[in-house]
């Protein structure tokens, strides 16, 4: 299938999720991308690992609630840069979505009352100037280490297949998670498939997710690759971040 050219870009934003990324003049010019939940936007990055980059974030502007292995914390720009390790669950999301329940909430008891009592404590929090920082659009800035621009080149691949969805229904949408899950697999984006570590506990449940993430991102890029699926499109890549992608491959042989 043929792709729309998008290498030329320097921002995305798709209206329907109310976000989007802007990345650095020129491609590859530095290790950063700026990520943009508006206001309004209820979306979350979603549970993922790393494990061959420590992921660095910091707020720019807004506040941010930041899940890492379970636990939940409000992020603002007074708390400088967070540091990830390689293999900690992590997903972040607009603070202000956690004041109002979701429609669709998680289905364990327990983890509804966390997520009840941790509504309680930020709307207790949120007073004054983080109030006002509320209201504002969230700006994340995300980088890793090493600082290989591996960051910027996936996200170009995940906004230029969403913008190229054409539609909605079950078949397409089966289709574009199979072609995320090839993306993700080949940029160091570990999804939790199926979250067990609450059943299990933390380390078996770890090691579980992984198992499971793992068997479905490789059987999804064996069968992609095998119908013209890909982890990195050209047409969506700027050639210098295409030469310093060539490169990195050929030092790590």
């Amino acid at each position: 299938m043929p792709h729309k050219n998008t290498s030329g870009r320097t921002e995305f934003f798709i209206t329907a999720q109310k976000g989007g990324i802007k990345f650095p003049r020129p491609p590859g010019s530095s290790p950063e991308v700026s990520i943009h939940l508006l206001k309004g936007c209820i979306q979350s990055t979603g549970l993922h690992w790393h494990e061959t980059h420590t992921e660095l974030l910091r707020v720019q502007q807004g506040v941010a609630s930041l899940e890492l292995d379970g636990s939940v914390i409000t992020l603002t720009a007074w708390d400088g840069t967070v540091v990830i390790k390689r293999g900690v669950r992590h997903q972040y999301w607009r603070a202000d979505r956690d004041l109002h329940p979701l429609k669709a909430g998680p289905k364990d008891e327990k983890e509804r009352n966390e997520r009840a009592l941790w509504r309680k404590k930020l709307a207790s929090q949120v007073e004054g100037s983080t109030n006002v920082e509320l209201e504002k659009d969230l700006i994340i800035i995300e980088s890793t280490d090493p600082s290989d621009r591996d960051k910027e080149v996936y996200f170009r691949q995940i906004l230029s297949l969403l913008e190229e969805r054409k539609g909605g229904g079950i078949w397409e949408t089966l289709w574009m998670l199979w072609v995320f899950f090839v993306v993700f697999n080949g940029h160091d984006n570990f999804p939790v498939v199926r979250k067990v570590t609450r059943r299990f506990g933390n380390r078996v449940g770890k090691a579980l997710e992984s198992v499971v993430t793992h068997f479905v991102l490789n059987v999804a890029s064996v069968l992609g690759w095998a119908v013209g699926l890909r982890s990195t499109y050209d047409e969506y890549t700027p050639v210098e971040l295409r030469i310093k992608d060539k490169r990195e491959k050929q030092r790590d042989l």
